[in-house]
């Protein structure tokens, strides 16, 4: 009954706390969950008195319910009955082993022993339906465990199966029904049980004779409320259904068997009050309506030795009722409570004998509160915030107890205040209005008065002199305190280490002398000047120090050798900083416009922040242990400054140094071993860079773009971009880690002397001073280069291409945009070039590439670049025809690429045409070469005629093409593109974008996924048969749909599809597009809908 009694507490809290479970969901009606159904019917069964009565039938569940006959039943059918059971009362079936609970015993032993018990019971004939309260029997108790875990664990039902009809009323019902005998061997199951009817039939292998009860009523309440739901009772009875089918005995077992292995997990009651150890109040009020365990664990006193009703609506018998059921709490937390009078907080604090800390806020508290707080003989802590203290017009209060350490009283309305308490230790009137007050507290450690406007100077004076073990003092925005009552605190208070004394006007710290001080705050204090040095150098002892916003500080001068951090943020007028002190970790000087010169000495220093320091000219450092420095937009900043973080310059340490936009950076020379990270972004004057930092790795030169003479030796750089300097004129680059170097854009570069052993790609695109000279010279000592980019380098010739013979792993080659006429240099120092770019290249000679035929030359190659360049016809066509092993070919803008390059490609056998060398195919000669029809479009057969007609042709068998990407972007002397199956197996990627007159596509790679025809205006045929194909565009074609429809029906895994600006196709056509191709995901059209 404790532990009901503990529930109502608990409850009225929670109402009072505004955790009603009608308005848990945001003050919205909230539904029990089916757990908390559950539970709560559980729990109201366990607590209805169910007292035996004779004369009554004893059933347990629904299931077991009969259905008795019409009339009355007879003693000879009762007879019968009990004749029945007689031979098997004594049965191997009731028989228990030992080593089982009766937990375990079979379903159907279960009933047949009810039933014998019960149907000696039956009630009178002229009773027609009654309702009994019954005792449960152990196989009731049994039955209802077990069933209940086989539906929770094993059968996995829903939770809502197990919720209790509310309505349902908390009694059993007795219903009126017939029991028929039906021998075991001749029982058959009807239709309605196995369609999932209301026939309940339990049997076992070893029962000669059953009962089998039918209709049972829905509504009847069993003692177990898990039982009542009518979706838990059809679940029942399918369960019942499934395991109990005529000759399925081994199954029946196997159930069974299962269900004796079936496990129990509960908690503990230590170990649930071990959990709810980590709850709060509010949580713990939630959990104690799930159950009684629950319930009586919640309410255990360990958890409630702190009431707190902070800003809660709770009522004054509430608070005295939950006070009397823990006398033992020792914190009481009343702030801000409304329609809690004084009266009931003593009453409160009457009943909590063990009170320790007590807070109050938002009350009106008079002089018999204060008295009746020294019979709070346990009191140590009390906070009073936000309060009227004192009756009538005196406003005083007299506060007396013997044991209290703490008192807060904050923003509280009252003019006189005394405390008496010998043991108090920190008292704080923070904000509160009074203007006298009397202490009586020799041991007070901590006083604050923040905020007391209306306390005088002579007040806070002899309140802080009566404490002569104060080691605290906070009398900030106490605008009366002057340096008289700090120099005579500082004579009484001799252990005062702590004083914040900010937003007084009136100080100047002249004459004051504190040698045990650790931390002095005076921010916004107008009187602190050059002259309040004096006084701080005595401080010896100081650790913090704080004086931001001192209008009159001009300089400072400080040797404190116990400092660790210092805040000058936001002195305006502030030119000057002298500073020594070993362990200083920390400084301030945010938005000082006017520092002009820095001394700084400390060993312990990681970090130095001067950004926005306009005026910062110089500054000398001794700090050992600095790593950082950030001098951004610094502009007054010199070249002296380099001197500071070279060697000898007092930062030996330094790793990452910035100068960002130091505009008055001209030369930089940095010689250091420390030096990690180097930023010069946007130091736009910087003309000479010179490096000597061997661990250097990352330097950002961003915006350097008049740097001329530039020199990194050594340095530790991984990579280094020099593009962004075009007026760079001379470089020095000695970096034994360096693998990439990009000098692209430096077009007035003439001297370059490169000493990087594991450099592996170098692009010096466009530095056309460069020459054969540096180009040997690099060769020579950067042997490592795999990539080398030399386009539009006009002034590298055969020399020193032959240089590149040095490079023995040289695979990429760039020369694009040169003026080259013979390879041959290429061929014989390049052997392993896998790509080769000859771009722009217009003077090569007819026959330069005729080496690379079959292979002779440059075995390795893969990838041949021949863009706008102005070779003829027979060199373009013969590099396709015999350089089976070529992977990837771009002949964009090539106007020798003709309707003849197509039937080359389609041919599988090398037919070569001796074409002469002068012939370039020119628009003129176009007619002498091949038919023309009256639109002006190239036949490709006629073209092949032309080939193969030729009485010089040579006949030479073809190997199998390795072209997987072929690029002949604005070809414009192509009007017919056809490719024949097994042509080129591998190609993959056909671009002929910008070939405004191609008429007519036939195309058959079985491997094709990307083909681009974007602004091919004159497409007229399309005729694809690529089934793997992926993506099409057609961007600006003036194609018809219904040859699109056509062109692309063998194309059935295209997903992208671009059709934008495509002014013949019709929205209507586009879902005829998707019908033909499924898989289209993204399908691009500017088509509008009609």
């Amino acid at each position: 009954m404790a532990a009901d009694n503990t529930l109502g507490s608990i409850m009225w809290l929670a109402d009072g706390l505004l955790i009603r479970p009608e308005t848990l969901n945001g003050g919205k009606p909230k539904a029990l969950s089916d757990i908390d159904w559950h539970v709560n019917s559980r729990k109201e069964s366990r607590d209805v008195d169910q007292p035996t009565e004779s004369g009554r039938i004893v059933l347990q569940d629904e299931e077991i319910l009969t259905d008795l006959d019409h009339s009355v039943p007879n003693e000879s059918s009762i007879s019968s009955i009990r004749q029945t059971f007689k031979g098997q009362w004594s049965s191997d079936l009731l028989s228990v082993s030992p080593t089982h609970s009766p937990r375990f015993w079979r379903r159907d032993t279960d009933n047949q022993v009810l039933q014998a018990e019960s149907l000696g019971m039956f009630y009178d004939e002229n009773e027609v339906h009654e309702s009994a309260s019954v005792e449960e029997t152990p196989f009731q108790r049994l039955d209802a465990s077990n069933s209940q875990e086989n539906r929770n664990f094993r059968l996995g039902l829903n939770a809502r199966s197990l919720m209790p009809d509310p309505t349902t009323p908390q009694k059993i019902h007795l219903h009126r029904k017939r029991a028929k005998f039906i021998p075991l061997l001749s029982r058959q199951h009807p239709p309605s049980a196995m369609a999932g009817g209301s026939s309940i039939d339990y049997s076992s292998s070893s029962s000669r004779q059953s009962l089998q009860f039918e209709s049972f009523p829905r509504e009847g309440l069993s003692l177990d409320p898990s039982f009542n739901h009518p979706s838990q009772l059809q679940g029942r009875r399918e369960d019942s259904m499934e395991t109990d089918n005529a000759g399925d005995e081994d199954k029946d077992e196997n159930v069974e068997e299962a269900n004796d292995n079936e496990l129990r997990f509960g908690l503990t009651d230590d170990l649930l009050l071990k959990v709810f150890s980590f709850l709060d109040h509010v949580t713990l009020c939630h959990a104690a309506m799930v159950c009684r365990q629950w319930r009586a664990a919640s309410a255990h006193e360990d958890f409630w030795k702190s009431l707190n009703f902070e800003y809660r609506q709770v009522t004054h018998a509430q608070v005295a009722e939950l006070c009397a059921r823990y006398p033992r709490a020792t914190e009481l937390h009343l702030k801000n409570t409304a329609n809690v009078e004084e009266e009931r907080v003593r009453d409160a604090m009457s009943s909590l004998r063990n009170l320790e800390v007590l807070t109050l806020g938002g009350n009106l508290l008079n002089e018999p509160f204060f008295q009746a707080l020294s019979n709070s003989t346990s009191l140590r802590t009390l906070s009073i915030s936000d309060a009227s203290l004192g009756s009538g017009g005196a406003q005083e209060v007299h506060l007396r107890h013997e044991g209290l350490l703490s008192l807060q009283i904050i923003k509280c309305r009252v003019l006189r205040i005394s405390v008496r308490c010998p043991q108090l230790e920190k008292l704080s009137l923070k904000q509160s209005g009074a203007a006298s007050a009397l202490l009586h507290c020799p041991l007070l450690t901590s006083l604050d008065v923040t905020s007391c406007h209306k306390l005088s100077d002579a007040g806070v004076r002899a309140a802080a002199i009566t404490c002569p073990l104060l080691t605290c003092l906070n009398v900030s925005n106490c605008a009366y305190v002057t340096d008289d009552t700090l120099r005579e605190i500082s004579l009484v208070c001799t252990y005062l280490q702590i004083l914040d004394a900010s937003h007084c006007p009136n100080i100047s710290l002249e004459g004051v002398r504190m040698p045990m001080l650790t931390e002095l705050r005076l921010q916004n204090c107008e009187g602190i000047n050059a002259s309040s040095m004096a006084a701080l150098s005595h401080c010896i002892m100081l650790e913090v120090l704080a004086m931001d916003c001192c209008w009159l500080l001009t300089s400072v001068n400080l040797d404190l050798p116990h400092l660790r951090s210092i805040s000058l943020a936001n002195n305006k007028k502030l030119v000057e900083l002298t500073l020594r002190s070993p362990f200083l970790v920390s400084l301030d000087l945010t938005n000082c416009p006017a520092l002009s010169r820095i001394n700084l000495s400390s060993s312990s220093l990681p970090i130095l922040d001067l950004k926005n320091q306009s005026s910062l000219a110089s500054f000398v450092l001794h700090c050992p242990w600095l790593q950082v420095v950030d001098l951004s937009e610094c502009e007054s900043l010199t070249d002296l400054v380099c001197n500071v973080f070279s060697e000898g310059g007092g930062c030996p340490k330094l790793n990452t140094l910035i100068l960002d936009n130091c505009d008055g950076l001209v030369s930089v020379k940095l010689r250091t071993a420390s030096l990690e990270k180097l930023s010069l972004v946007g130091c736009k004057k910087v003309l000479t860079l010179d490096l000597s930092c061997p661990g250097l790795q990352h330097l950002h030169l961003d915006g350097c773009n008049q740097l001329v003479v530039a020199s990194f030796a050594p340095v530790g750089l991984l990579s280094l971009n020099l593009g962004i300097c075009p007026h760079l004129t001379s470089l020095v680059i000695k970096a034994d880690q360096m693998s990439v170097l990009d000098l692209r854009g430096c077009g007035i570069l003439s001297q370059a002397s490169i000493d990087c052993p594991n450099l592996s790609s170098l692009d010096a695109s466009y530095c056309s001073e460069l020459g054969d000279l540096c180009l040997a010279t690099t060769t020579s000592a950067c042997p490592a280069i795999q990539q080398l980019v030399l386009a539009a380098c006009s002034f590298v010739g055969p020399a020193g291409l032959f240089a590149l013979k040095k490079l023995v792993d040289l695979t990429v080659l760039d020369l694009s945009y040169t003026f080259l006429t013979d390879m041959s240099p290429i061929f014989e120092a390049c052997p392993r070039l896998k790509v080769l770019r000859l771009s722009a290249c217009k003077y090569l000679e007819e026959t330069t590439l005729d080496a690379l035929h079959g292979g002779n030359k440059l075995p390795e190659l893969q990838e041949l670049d021949l863009s706008y360049g102005s070779l003829g016809r027979r060199a373009i066509e013969d590099v396709l025809a015999h350089c089976p092993h070529l992977v990837h070919v771009s002949l964009n803008g090539c106007a020798n690429v003709t309707d003849h390059f197509w039937a080359h490609l389609c041919s599988q056998r090398g037919l070569l045409e001796p074409i002469d060398g002068t012939d370039t195919l020119s628009t003129d000669a176009v007619t002498a070469d091949s038919d023309v029809d009256q639109d002006g479009a190239w036949d490709a057969n006629s073209a092949l005629e032309v080939v193969v007609g030729n009485r010089n042709s040579i006949e030479a068998f073809t190997p199998e093409r390795a072209l997987q990407s072929l690029s002949c972007v604005g070809c414009h002397n192509v009007r017919s593109v056809t490719i024949t199956a097994q042509t080129c197996p591998y190609l993959s990627i056909i671009n002929l974008s910008l070939s405004n007159n191609i008429r007519e596509i036939y195309l058959a790679c079985a491997n094709l996924v990307s083909l681009n025809l974007s602004n091919c205006a004159a497409l007229s045929l399309l005729d694809l048969d690529c089934p793997r194909l992926i993506a099409l565009s057609l961007h600006g074609c003036r194609i018809e749909s219904h040859v699109l429809e056509v062109g692309i029906q063998g194309c059935t895994m295209l997903e992208t599809l671009d059709l934008r600006n495509c002014t013949k196709i019709t929205f209507a056509s586009l879902a005829t597009f998707r019908g033909l191709c499924p898989n289209i995901k993204r399908l691009y059209s500017t088509a509008l809908s009609e």
